[in-house]
């Protein structure tokens, strides 16, 4: 199921190539019924003007198993050494994707860009995540949804620290719940927007006026753009629980309760913004906090120390603030990344062929 690109269009003129990958973690169906979408709407159009579309489906066997993950957490194994994972399932379609951007690579009349689809265990609206690609943090400022700065340098061994190592333009989208019944439309409407911008799709049409409007509607009210200010690592044996109802970028206040663990009830060390609250039974992070872009670079916003890549700050009297054990020292993070000895590194881009892309 879905081993080789599920669309791929190619315009009569020179440009961008615009690689959309979904499926990364088998929970998280919504994108590939996005890029299902474009691709109707593409073939109702008669085709693309210019440039290059492929959609890739990142791990179908979990899919197939309507699970994150099979033997390991592909969205996590991107900066590790190829011989580590050459044995998992999840190797084996890394290998597949690097062959599959490879390919896009060499052939492309333009530069390559890279969208990553994904949704998320708990409710609330969709959400932009860029690493340090200067096209991922313009085209995210100029879209109608909120842009989180920092959370992908947190986070070892994602496709977004890869493809960011490898020069390759990237942005993150989050769509929404995994089971919802907005997330798809969310999908398919930044996938809309941004294929635009890139001259792949007409840059003024009906439905890139109605893609602007839905996702400005979702997100009405929210931050443009925020920062990382906190992660809480999980550790085999934590027991977390994360309190019922939370959504991401919800509103919390310092010493609000979040979760607990087998060590005791976990508060926020701060105010802030909510995001990716963990409720599945996989995973290795139980919630993150950000805060708006302005605060988090001022002077002082966050009191304490860094340790583990993580942030804690200093606590109110009596609360266990997250990233602490009970009796304060900060609880110990996931290790940080080992020195990248990533997936070998994408060829630059050559002449233009007409072959199929390689998968």
């Amino acid at each position: 199921m879905h081993q080789e690109p599920i669309f791929h269009a190619l315009g009569p003129r020179p440009g961008p190539t615009l690689v959309v990958l979904a499926g990364m973690h088998g929970n998280e169906p919504a994108g590939v019924r996005a890029m299902e979408g474009l691709a109707r709407r593409i073939e109702a159009r008669g085709g693309i003007p210019a440039g290059e579309l492929l959609g890739v489906v990142g791990n179908p066997g979990a899919l197939r198993a309507g699970q994150r993950q099979l033997d390991a957490d592909l969205n996590r194994i991107w900066t590790v050494p190829p011989a580590s994972v050459r044995h998992m399932r999840e190797g084996r379609e890394r290998r597949r994707i690097t062959r599959i951007l490879a390919a896009a690579r060499r052939r492309s009349r333009g530069e390559l860009h890279v969208v990553d689809l994904h949704t998320t265990s708990g409710e609330g609206p969709p959400f932009l995540v860029v690493g340090t690609s200067a096209w991922g943090k313009a085209r995210g400022r100029a879209l109608p949804l909120p842009l989180v700065e920092g959370l992908a340098r947190r986070l070892p061994g994602t496709l977004t620290q890869w493809l960011d190592e490898q020069g390759v333009h990237n942005l993150v989208l989050e769509a929404g719940p995994h089971l919802g019944e907005d997330g798809p439309g969310h999908a398919l409407a930044f996938l809309q927007l941004v294929a635009a911008d890139l001259g792949i799709l007409p840059a003024r049409s009906h439905e890139s006026e109605e893609a602007r409007e839905r996702l400005a509607r979702a997100t009405r009210g929210l931050p443009r753009r925020l920062v990382l200010s906190l992660r809480h690592p999980l550790r085999a044996g934590d027991e977390f629980r994360m309190e019922p109802g939370f959504r991401n970028l919800d509103p919390v206040r310092r010493g609000q309760l979040l979760a607990g663990d087998r060590s005791g009830p976990i508060h926020a060390p701060m105010d802030g913004w909510l995001l990716l609250p963990l409720y599945q039974l996989q995973g290795s992070d139980g919630f993150f906090m950000a805060v708006p872009a302005e605060d988090g670079q001022a002077t002082g916003h966050v009191a304490g120390s860094r340790r583990g890549g993580d942030v804690v700050v200093a606590p109110s009297p009596g609360v266990r603030p997250a990233g602490t054990s009970p009796s304060g020292p900060p609880a110990a993070a996931s290790p940080p990344p080992a020195p990248p000895a990533p997936a070998p590194p994408l060829p630059r881009r050559r002449a233009v062929s007409n072959e199929t892309p390689d998968a």
